[in-house]
């Protein structure tokens, strides 16, 4: 599995650098307007070369296992595609969210109906509850993607606490290897200053697999690591449209409030924030791992994992000095 891995990272690092010549050479750049990130212009989409190289491996590697894990694959590709055109042309919010519910729900109707997480709970109450959470967690790594570095090293963070916590109870992880391969590869052109952005190419079937990956998690018994992995993004990205939809925003509208977003434009380094933010999320990695045996305690260690870091990306905001 590790020669495939490191295979299939080399190649997405290759066709990614080719991506970014190919897209620059026909002008094919997204333009930073008022509420964008990025300085420069730069192609974004490249997820588009970056999922078949996690999932048809990955596939590969399972072999024969649950027709789920081929619904999921299946339905990460199509995700792909989606985002790429949306990337592109632009695709209607509905089509998008409709894509998003029809992919999960593929997926948990494969479950077998003896494989809960939580079964003092019916089972189509837990499924629906999943099935929320899930197309949830799709659309908040979406809106996470905002910044240089941050989406892939969130991506290659969470699915190597995953492999831990596999390696420690004997799960297969070779889906999680594989996006912590290719993540690394896009890392080296995404770091900033990155020179290509994954789009809702990458970010929407990455939302989409890391999701399943957590779900696995839970519906093995690691329900407190299936909470903890992922949390800064959860927590910022909930509390953030929480708090616009309060102030009567839209839930789709772009904007430059996330506590990440705040932190870059306060201190005007993107890489100082994603490396503060992965120091944390491999903090939390670390709980995950406690959580196999102590779980509250695991789940108090992150909360104040997450304290420490939110209070520094306020701290960071405060600076007040616009990125450039």
């Amino acid at each position: 599995m590790i020669w495939l891995a490191a295979l299939s990272g080399f190649v997405v690092w290759a066709l990614v650098g080719a991506y970014i010549s190919v897209m620059t050479r026909t002008g094919q750049l997204d333009v930073p307007n008022a509420r964008s990130m990025h300085a420069r212009p730069k192609p974004a989409g490249a997820g588009l070369v970056i999922v078949p190289l996690v999932v048809v491996p990955g596939l590969w590697l399972a072999g024969n296992g649950p027709h789920t894990l081929l619904v999921v694959g299946v339905c990460a590709l199509g995700l792909s595609l989606l985002g790429w055109a949306d990337d592109m042309k632009g695709m209607p919010v509905g089509l998008r969210l409709a894509a998003q519910i029809a992919a999960v729900v593929a997926a948990l109707a494969l479950l077998p109906a003896s494989t809960q997480a939580l079964p003092m709970l019916p089972l189509w109450a837990e499924r629906g509850l999943e099935a929320l959470a899930w197309v949830w967690f799709i659309n908040l790594f979406n809106f996470m993607d905002g910044i240089d570095g941050l989406a892939g090293g969130e991506a290659a963070v969470v699915a190597a606490g995953y492999v831990l916590v596999a390696g420690v109870t004997g799960l297969g992880a070779p889906l999680a290897v594989l996006v912590v391969s290719a993540m690394l590869a896009y890392l080296a052109w995404n770091w900033a200053p990155g020179r290509v952005m994954m789009g809702d190419a990458g970010s929407l079937p990455l939302g989409y697999v890391i999701g399943w990956l957590m779900l696995d998690l839970a519906l093995n018994g690691h329900v407190a690591a299936a909470l903890i992995l992922p949390a800064y993004f959860v927590t910022d990205a909930t509390y953030t449209l929480l708090s616009r939809l309060a102030r009567g925003r839209l839930p789709y509208e772009a904007h430059r409030e996330h506590f990440y977003q705040r932190a870059a434009l306060g201190c005007g380094s993107h890489g100082t924030v994603v490396a503060g933010i992965m120091i944390a999320n491999v903090c939390l990695a670390a709980m995950a791992l406690v959580s196999m045996r102590l779980p509250l305690a695991a789940l108090i260690g992150a909360g104040i994992v997450l304290a420490v870091l939110f209070g520094w990306l306020f701290r960071l905001q405060s600076l007040g000095v616009r990125q450039a």
